[in-house]
């Protein structure tokens, strides 16, 4: 147990470091500042991180392309692991809590420090709407961004605003509950925003937004430096501990259930939809229910050894454990960058995530045959996720109280 005490103790010391690094009056000065693609660039190496400008072609014909500026601090034992930090340069209180984060990280490379998992900060062309720029980054984005980004973390709507609202996936929801006031509300993401395109390929998303708390209910026309400062904690906190984790988020038990709940909903559909007599899902529901199973093993085996400091053997478990939470979603593209079995807004800005979205789909259209496929590919999907995490689990030592 003294390993998790020390590790415990580099933790929050590594978080204080960062804190100390961000002020009000720097985000004061972004604020007042215009910052066109140059000078972000210079704001990012003045920082002291790596960095470069990335253009692209836009998938809409109204436009050009766009450029993203990004910074990069490499990881220093899994690098294809991407955590991602997004905000679009059209929210300027966005971009100044993305300079405050920069700053942190900045004087924490300058005491030795470098994150185990790769860190990118990425502030999006402030002329396209930041749904089109992260499905540009998905989709022929550098570092193979579909493949290798683990995490994102975005602030969409800006910081303006004297409370915080969060709205994550569940795996997510976890970690940031750990830092925020019992009061605050984690809500689930709706995918309108440019999170939903990194929820439709089955990568975890946490969202942040400044709101008001005033009893009129209107947001400040301009973010105050303080706000500011507030989501940056927040923001480079999360980012850390992340990029810090034995484990990555995942929790395919919790996955599972929401899946099975879902699939009760698709159901009640179909009924309706082919006369009363759908085609069966009993062979789904087992492979989410064995799914289920084998995720509460692997959280209650992984768990123990997290407590005793089984660092190692985690490590290369959990790199499997991960492998089978992609399985669910396959590399074939699926309304556009869409590849997400279980979860998936649609490509457009005004469109709501849709659980099940294959099955949703074929009810819609009253297509019996397409209901019947998508009921196989996803059984063979989930059964496929379940044997890779109960081999994840196989490789982890058995915890002290079980020997």
């Amino acid at each position: 147990m003294g390993f998790a005490r020390d590790d415990r103790r580099a933790e929050l010391d590594r978080e204080d470091r960062f804190k100390s690094a961000i002020s009000a009056s720097s985000a004061r000065a972004t604020l007042n500042t215009s910052l066109d693609a140059r000078r972000l660039l210079a704001a990012f190496e003045e920082a002291g991180l790596d960095a470069g400008l990335w253009t692209f072609q836009a998938s809409s014909q109204q436009s050009s392309g766009g450029v993203h500026v990004m910074a990069r601090l490499e990881g220093s034992d899994l690098p294809d692991q991407i955590i991602l930090l997004a905000a679009t340069r059209a929210e300027q209180s966005g971009v100044a809590g993305l300079l405050e984060v920069a700053r942190g990280l900045g004087a924490l490379t300058q005491t030795g420090w470098q994150p185990r998992r790769t860190l990118v900060l990425a502030a999006w062309d402030g002329d396209l709407p930041a749904r089109q720029s992260a499905r540009a980054w998905m989709e022929k984005g550098p570092m193979e961004a579909a493949r290798s980004t683990m995490a994102m973390l975005a602030v969409d709507g800006g910081l303006a605003g004297d409370t915080l609202r969060i709205a994550a996936t569940p795996d997510l929801r976890v970690l940031a509950a750990r830092l925020l006031p019992q009061d605050v509300t984690i809500d689930p993401p709706d995918g309108r925003g440019a999170a939903g395109v990194f929820l439709a390929a089955g990568v975890s998303t946490l969202e942040i937004a400044g709101s008001s708390s005033t009893t009129s209910g209107q947001r400040r026309a301009r973010a105050h430096p303080d706000d500011i400062v507030a989501g940056a904690c927040l923001w480079g906190t999360l980012a850390l501990r992340l990029s810090e984790a034995v484990l990555p988020p995942h929790n395919l038990a919790v996955t599972a259930q929401r899946t099975l709940m879902a699939l009760r909903h698709v159901e009640d559909a179909a009924g309706a939809t082919f006369a009363g007599n759908p085609p069966p899902t009993k062979d789904l529901r087992v492979a989410i229910l064995r799914l289920r199973h084998a995720a509460e093993a692997w959280n209650n085996t992984a768990g123990a050894l997290l407590a005793e400091g089984e660092r190692a053997a985690l490590e290369d478990a959990g790199r499997l454990a991960l492998a089978a939470g992609r399985i669910l979603n396959p590399g074939g593209r699926r309304d556009g960058v869409c590849r997400n079995l279980l979860y998936c807004p649609a490509a457009e800005n005004d469109r709501l995530a849709v659980a099940l979205p294959g099955l949703a789909r074929a009810v819609a259209r009253e297509d019996r045959a397409g209901y019947v496929t998508e009921i196989l590919t996803l059984a063979t999907a989930i059964r496929n996720a379940g044997r890779r995490l109960v081999e994840a689990t196989a490789l982890l030592p058995e915890p002290v109280e079980e020997r």
